[in-house]
């Protein structure tokens, strides 16, 4: 009840969590570019690079904000076992591949503000996410005891090897007028 289920929905019991992206500036430029590593106990190494930009086109009335990164999450779960034929349900040989749940993702956001007026402004903006892993960060358990059942950090495929991809991208656009009087705002967003 209140404001939050009046602005958002009234079925969000468990509450709202609202994430607000940095406007691009008109006025200044700023940027960062970061780069860390690291590595697991048992397991492979990762990485992550990101850049941002932030700063006007146009002085006072077109700016752009971007922002992207690459990154691999470092794998640590090995698949010691066979993986079925599905069509001729025979085991072929064993896999041995080591750190099978390592991810590879990288993506960006871009935003550009453009101030018409004093009054009218209008903001578009895209995101592009990309996540690809090779296996399944899990390793196989007894269902009664809840040990692993092949070693720590193990697993034996079966017919799904886990592997999987993901793919987002957003897309937006919103203008915003003050009418003096009263506040107008279009928003329209395209999800793939």
């Amino acid at each position: 009840r209140g404001p939050q289920g009046t602005l958002y929905g009234a079925t969000n019991i468990g509450g709202l969590f609202k994430y607000v992206t940095v406007l691009p500036n008109l006025q200044e430029s700023s940027g960062r570019i970061e780069v860390d590593g690291d590595s697991v106990d048992h397991g492979g190494y990762g990485y992550i690079l990101r850049g941002a930009y932030n700063g006007p086109l146009i002085q006072d009335q077109l700016g752009i904000t971007a922002s992207g990164y690459l990154r691999q999450d470092a794998g640590f779960i090995n698949d010691t076992g066979a993986i079925d034929n599905l069509q001729t349900n025979q085991d072929l040989p064993s896999q041995n591949r080591k750190d099978i749940n390592l991810a590879h993702l990288y993506g960006g956001r871009v935003s550009a503000l453009w101030q018409i007026s004093s009054d009218l402004s209008l903001r578009v903006s895209a995101l592009y996410q990309y996540r690809h892993a090779n296996g399944q960060d899990a390793e196989d358990i007894d269902g009664l005891t809840q040990q692993p059942t092949h070693g720590d950090l193990t697993q034996i495929s079966s017919r799904f090897t886990g592997a999987n991809t993901e793919k987002l991208q957003v897309y937006n656009a919103s203008a915003n007028w003050d009418l003096h009087w009263a506040s107008f705002l279009s928003s329209t967003s395209y999800a793939v």
